[in-house]
């Protein structure tokens, strides 16, 4: 059952499966451990996965940041979820602009999850697309929903997922 709240992350593959990642703090949690940190917990529980390591990508540089933009690039999505304080969710989501029917799905059946998950009191949405250039797709961040997937043509289901 897909659990953003509960995770530092999601990566969406190009079949449409996801992997979270982490394990995301409790308020004022002390002390954090390497779950908590999008960096060690992607390198802990998405880089020695098989479909990960199928890609044969070069992952040397310590900082998953780098390289979010080149596997957004390449066909991978992410979802990030962290806390701004005092206790602001933010989910910032990295996709490519040449989304798989499978991702399309993905989005499609999570589309009422994220709706309600994304309009809780004080949570931030920023979503960006990449061309398989490597470029920005938009000038700026989506911050809304709707229109995150009115430009990636993404359908909707509005039923809640049990």
């Amino acid at each position: 059952m897909l659990d953003l709240e509960a995770v530092k992350g999601l990566v969406i593959t190009e079949d449409g499966n996801y992997y979270p990642f982490g394990k995301q703090q409790k308020i004022n949690q002390r002390p954090l451990t390497s779950d908590n940190y999008h960096d060690t917990a992607f390198q802990k529980d998405i880089i020695p996965q098989k479909w990960f390591q199928k890609r044969n990508y070069n992952f040397n540089i310590h900082h998953m940041y780098y390289h979010t933009i080149r596997l957004s690039s390449e066909g991978l999505i992410f979802i990030f979820h962290d806390i701004i304080p005092p206790n602001n969710p933010i989910y910032i989501i990295q996709t490519t602009t040449s989304l798989t029917n499978q991702q399309k799905e993905f989005f499609k059946k999570y589309y009422q999850y994220f709706k309600e998950l994304f309009n809780k009191p004080n949570t931030i949405i920023e979503a960006t697309a990449y061309n398989p250039n490597y470029s920005l797709a938009w000038h700026s961040y989506i911050k809304d929903l709707d229109k995150f997937y009115e430009l990636l043509n993404i359908n909707k289901t509005y039923k809640k997922i049990i």
